[in-house]
């Protein structure tokens, strides 16, 4: 059983007037905001892969699989949840489990949270979605073979697995038995999806530029992965940026990203 640590409650902490979860910040592990703000942001990137994909909210040739009447389906990085939601606007039927570190509100109602750790496995209903998915409060960068919980994910149990957007949450030497795990998880037939940004903005090119709407979601994007890294820490380190240094630095990234003469773009 490796030691990989596994969150237990839903509590936060607040920097610059933006909510982290807990767990993330005192583990390195996807320090990015949980709170409003960042809700917004991902739903606005969920409507622009939904618009490069043509509204294809599950890229399998053939789903749901030929006499499965409840296709069973995991996603590995739920986020607020806007890719369930679309998966079941078009697939209703779906039974759906959502696995992440953090499942809180993302304010100070989550900071007093700490009777999570009593439900084995941390699973619980979504009472607020549009429809309820069962919730799995669990590290990715251990294998589910390490879960004794009566929640835990077992084998061949899915039809369908989504994995999206865990490029910071995942380390880098995790990756390749990451993908095995999730293909372990696969019902004989199964579809594995896996989406992910390369944020590797390149210049000059007069066949392809960054549209407004994509712009937008970038600055945001910027914000959210820079902050707690660069000027956040708990508790305050040696080496991170002052508020007014990170702030500068941001205001640069921030005016080139609007300047159309760098012709900026990336790929999707």
């Amino acid at each position: 059983m490796s030691a990989v640590p596994q969150p237990r409650d839903n509590r936060t902490v607040r920097f610059l007037d933006r909510d982290f979860a807990r767990f993330s910040v005192q583990n390195n592990l996807y320090c990015v905001p949980i709170d409003v703000d960042d809700e917004y942001r991902q739903k606005e990137l969920n409507r622009i892969f939904r618009d490069v994909l043509q509204d294809r909210v599950v890229l399998a040739p053939n789903f749901p699989p030929p006499g499965v009447e409840e296709p069973q389906v995991l996603e590995c990085g739920v986020g607020k949840g806007a890719w369930i939601e679309d998966l079941l606007e078009g697939y209703e039927h779906c039974e759906v489990t959502g696995v992440d570190i953090y499942f809180g509100q993302g304010g100070e109602d989550d900071e007093d949270d700490e009777d999570d750790e009593d439900d084995e496995g941390d699973e619980e209903r979504d009472e607020e979605a549009v429809q309820e998915f069962t919730k799995k409060i669990w590290n990715l960068n251990a294998p589910f073979r390490d879960d004794r919980s009566s929640s835990r994910i077992g084998r061949e149990r899915f039809d369908l697995v989504n994995s999206r957007l865990l490029m910071d949450g995942i380390n880098t030497d995790r990756w390749p038995s990451y993908v095995n795990d999730l293909y372990q998880v696969l019902k004989p037939g199964g579809w594995l999806q896996m989406v992910e940004l390369e944020l590797k903005f390149q210049s000059d090119n007069v066949s392809a530029s960054l549209g407004q709407d994509v712009r937008s979601n970038v600055q945001s994007h910027i914000e959210a992965v820079s902050l707690w890294p660069f000027a956040g820490a708990l508790p305050p380190a040696q080496g991170r940026m002052t508020v007014a240094q990170y702030q500068a630095l941001l205001l640069g990234a921030q005016t080139q990203l609007q300047d159309d003469s760098l012709r900026l773009y990336y790929d999707l």
